[in-house]
């Protein structure tokens, strides 16, 4: 016969009074126990984090992560995705929405006022910030690689990949 509700909560009552009277002796055995099993931690962690990180709801969280420190909402970022047609826009590669890979889209902002200028994937993104944002130096730079020699028909994710 299943056990009631109350007795549930009796149990899940009594066993929480036992661990805070017994934090030395828990902690010592969870020490002990993670020690013996390290191989079986490691495997089930890489499992649940590659599970995890397939949830839809975790990734639509990682597309939309941070904005509202650019003071964009999702509809924002949607009509701005969908406005470069999911390109970047300095190279014009194809972007992933968002993430942490090379080709996600990074928010692009002015760091004096923040307003939003457009979506960069994460290597322009850094090209640019690395150039301090500032025209003067990037027209150095591109009088720098015409002089020097210059990569125009080598695009970026074919140099670094």
């Amino acid at each position: 016969m299943p056990r009631s509700e109350a007795s549930k909560a009796k149990s899940k009552e009594r066993s929480k009074r036992w661990r805070e009277a017994n934090k030395a002796h828990v902690a010592e055995y969870q020490k002990n126990w993670r020690e013996a099993n390290k191989e079986h931690i490691k495997v089930y962690q890489g499992e649940y984090h590659a599970e995890y990180q397939r949830r839809e709801d975790v990734l639509e969280g990682i597309r939309y992560r941070g904005l509202q420190k650019y003071g964009l909402t999702t509809e924002g970022f949607n009509a701005l995705w969908t406005s470069q047609k999911g390109k970047c826009a300095v190279c014009e590669i194809e972007m992933l929405p968002r993430g942490r890979k090379k080709q996600s889209a990074c928010v692009d902002h002015n760091h004096l006022t923040g307003e939003v200028r457009g979506l960069l994937c994460r290597e322009c993104n850094n090209g640019i910030g690395c150039l301090k944002d500032d025209p003067k130096i990037l027209k150095s730079a591109i009088k720098y690689l015409e002089e020097a020699g210059h990569y125009s028909s080598l695009r970026h994710s074919q140099i670094g990949d």
